[in-house]
């Protein structure tokens, strides 16, 4: 499932001016490295991503309803760092599970970002 999410990510991104870095996932959450432009509208997109990704993984993964909280696959709220003070590696090794990285916020633009979206499981 995680890795068709990412496809649908892929297939969405490029529409917003986002390219993806890193993904990886756990039981209940992604979290995704990418890049942004900066008008990029972000909230928007995250909220396109996963009213697409949640229709399609739904239709095409239907053992995942019987564990869904009132159908909802993500829940309504997502975590969205910007993170163009923060070491690269640093960021990765986060999404990699490597470690947890002390984030630096950067004073103006938007240069890498990093979101951590959860899905709502009964």
């Amino acid at each position: 499932i995680s890795e068709r999410a990412k496809e649908i990510w892929e297939r969405i991104a490029p529409d917003y001016g986002i390219t993806l870095e890193e993904w990886n996932h756990d039981v209940d959450h992604v979290h995704v490295m990418f890049r942004a432009q900066p008008k990029s509208e972000l909230s928007k997109f995250i909220n396109a991503y996963k009213s697409a990704s949640s229709r399609l993984l739904k239709k095409e993964y239907p053992q995942i309803r019987e564990r869904l909280w009132k159908e909802a696959f993500w829940s309504q709220s997502f975590c969205l760092l910007t993170a163009g003070g923060a070491p690269i590696d640093v960021i990765r090794s986060y999404i990699s599970w490597e470690s947890i990285p002390q984030l630096i916020w950067p004073p103006a633009g938007l240069q890498r970002c990093a979101v951590e979206v959860c899905h709502a499981i009964a």
